[in-house]
């Protein structure tokens, strides 16, 4: 819960000093790690549930939506290749990292989601998350 406390204190922060002010101006953000990391390394995996993360979330005002969201999908026997752990979670067991994919995919059904399969190269990935970013923006009528 500590762990959880203060995620939110950050992430109100933020919310306050760039995504408000950012969003009320017309701007597109886009942000590394927002309420599904939460929901999954704090409450799915931390233990604490899905459905008491959320509402810490919303009782603390850091509960905002995302219009879309990419998952980036790699098997993490490959994904931990790729890396130099630096944190606790990256320096974590296999068994963690399974559970922390699992609980992401589960959680990405919804219209806002868009699972990437990260396992093959940074090109083709950049280029699927461009394509799919300029078809929600066309959609919506906006362009960048």
């Amino acid at each position: 819960m500590t762990e959880l406390l203060l995620v939110l204190a950050s992430r109100r922060q933020n919310i306050k000093e760039i995504i408000e002010p950012g969003l009320d101006q017309g701007k597109i953000l886009v942000i590394d790690r927002f309420i599904d990391s939460t929901l999954v390394y704090q409450g799915i995996v931390g233990g604490l549930g899905y459905e008491t993360v959320r509402r810490m979330m919303e009782a603390t005002g850091t509960w905002i939506e995302p219009d879309l969201t990419f998952v980036m999908d790699v098997d993490p026997n490959l994904g931990l290749k790729r890396i130099d752990p630096g944190d606790k979670f990256e320096r974590r067991g296999i068994d963690f990292h399974l559970t922390l994919r699992k609980a992401f995919l589960d959680l990405a059904k919804d219209s806002r989601h868009r699972v990437i399969d990260s396992e093959q190269g940074r090109e083709s990935v950049a280029a699927k998350i461009i394509s799919l970013t300029d078809d929600f923006l066309a959609r919506r009528g906006t362009r960048v």
